[in-house]
C-alpha cells in the first residue's frame, strides 16, 4: 500500500504544482497516504470515512466545508500569533508593508477605517485600512475580518512574510 501511494503522490504532485490537497477516505488509508506521500501541500484536516457511495455534489460540499474550516484554523493562528506582539499594529507601518508585498495575513476590526492623510509616495486616495486591503490581495497575502471582541484595540493587525 506504501508503495502504491508513493506513486500517486508522485504522479499528483506535477498536476497540483502547489494547490493544497484535501485528503478524504478510510481512517488507515488516509494515514497511511500521510506516511508516504512526499507532497509538502497536504491540508492538515481530511474528509474521512468511505467516499464510494457518495455523489459528486456530496464530496464538494464537504471539501468546501473542510477547505473553509482549514481557512479560519490558519486565520485564528495568525491573529493569536498577532496578539502575541509578533506581528504590526500601527497602520500606517502596516500599509507601508502592504505596498511593499510583505503583508501575509491582514487582520481587520469589523467595520474599520482609518481616514488619515496619505503619504504622499502612497498614490491612492482610499483611507488606510481600504488600501492596505486591495495591496494585500493584489501581493497574494489573506484579509481577514475579525470581530471587536478577537482584536485588541487597534482596527488593524498585520503578520509579515519577511
Amino acid at each position: 500500500m506504501t508503495h502504491f501511494f508513493r506513486m500517486v503522490d508522485a504522479g499528483l504532485a506535477p498536476v497540483l504544482n502547489g494547490v493544497p490537497l484535501l485528503l478524504g477516505g478510510v481512517e488507515d488509508e488516509v494515514v497511511a497516504y500521510r506516511r508516504a506521500a512526499k507532497y509538502p501541500h497536504i491540508v492538515a484536516r481530511e474528509i474521512r470515512g468511505s467516499m464510494e457511495h457518495w455523489t459528486l455534489n456530496e464530496i464538494a460540499e464537504r471539501t468546501q466545508e473542510e477547505a473553509v474550516h482549514e481557512c479560519f484554523d490558519e486565520a485564528a493562528k495568525g491573529l493569536m500569533t498577532a496578539r502575541a506582539g509578533t506581528a504590526l499594529q500601527d497602520p500606517t507601518k502596516i500599509l507601508q508593508a502592504a505596498f511593499e508585498g510583505r503583508v501575509r495575513q491582514l487582520f481587520i476590526r469589523d467595520g474599520a477605517a482609518f481616514i488619515n492623510p496619505l503619504p504622499p509616495d502612497m498614490k491612492t486616495s482610499e483611507d488606510f485600512v481600504n488600501a492596505a486591503v486591495a495591496e494585500t490581495l493584489c501581493t497574494g497575502g489573506a484579509v481577514f475580518v475579525a470581530r471587536d471582541r478577537d482584536m485588541p484595540d487597534t482596527p488593524t493587525i498585520a503578520t509579515l512574510r519577511y
